[in-house]
């Protein structure tokens, strides 16, 4: 039986979900000996991540799995920086009123007498609650609502934003007024490294993430490896195929 994906690359954890507040971790270094390349996929969520929040995200070589003289592999590190690229964000409305604008990846949505969605125009009352649902309905329109975003009603007159198919899209909001207040609450990143960019000769045979973040943010990490060879992969259920 075929194991599909599973039995052409490995997909492992490279880091729990941690907290992480100004502080780098490198939780993991795995021997790449088997593999072409190596993939990081890393997540960061928390109640609240203010603007200009970053997460960076560095690649680091080793001579053992316990990380060992680990140094870092150069010209390969990716950093996101709230409120570009996030995946989730919250909005807050209070007190809108007409001409009070919401920039969504380059979509301006503006306050008015009435609601219609063909102008990306939302009721502004000053009814927080009912502001909120005709924002929502602006937003989630078919044709002039945000492509790959989807509004949905959030806590104590808010709305939350999520992207409608992860790593299809990201949520940059880029100006707003006063009336709106704006949270991200979670981001991602990719770094990808090629066992080429190792100093192998060096003894560096193993790979690992670093991350920091500059504020409070739970991060976790899978490392998914381009093998070589048909990968080992153990875990605690399986399922292929949908055969009998």
């Amino acid at each position: 039986m075929s194991k599909g994906i599973a039995g052409t690359v490995k997909v492992a954890n490279a880091m729990l979900p941690l907290s992480l507040n100004g502080a780098s971790t490198t939780h993991k270094f795995f021997p790449v000996n088997a593999y072409h390349r190596v993939l990081f996929h890393v997540f960061g969520s928390a109640a609240s991540i203010a603007n200009a929040v970053t997460m960076t995200c560095q690649t680091m070589q080793a001579t053992s799995a316990a990380g060992a003289v680990a140094k870092v592999v150069t010209n390969n590190a990716a950093t996101a920086t709230v409120p570009a690229g996030i995946v989730a964000a919250n909005v807050t409305l209070l007190n809108a009123a007409a001409t009070h604008a919401i920039t969504i990846n380059g979509l301006t949505f503006t306050g008015a007498a009435a609601t219609d969605v063909t102008k990306r125009e939302f009721i502004a009352s000053g009814n927080d609650a009912a502001d909120c649902t005709a924002l929502i309905a602006c937003i989630n329109d078919a044709t002039y609502g945000v492509p790959g975003v989807t509004a949905a009603e959030g806590a104590l007159d808010s709305i939350d934003l999520t992207v409608s198919e992860p790593g299809e899209t990201t949520i940059t909001i880029t100006d707003a007024n006063a009336a709106f207040t704006v949270i991200a609450t979670a981001m991602e990143a990719l770094v990808e490294v090629d066992l080429g960019a190792l100093d192998i000769a060096g003894g560096f045979d193993h790979v690992g993430l670093r991350v920091t973040n500059s504020a409070a943010i739970t991060t976790c990490t899978t490392a998914i490896f381009d093998s070589r060879y048909a990968p080992l992969q153990k875990v605690a259920a399986e399922k292929y195929d949908c055969e009998a």
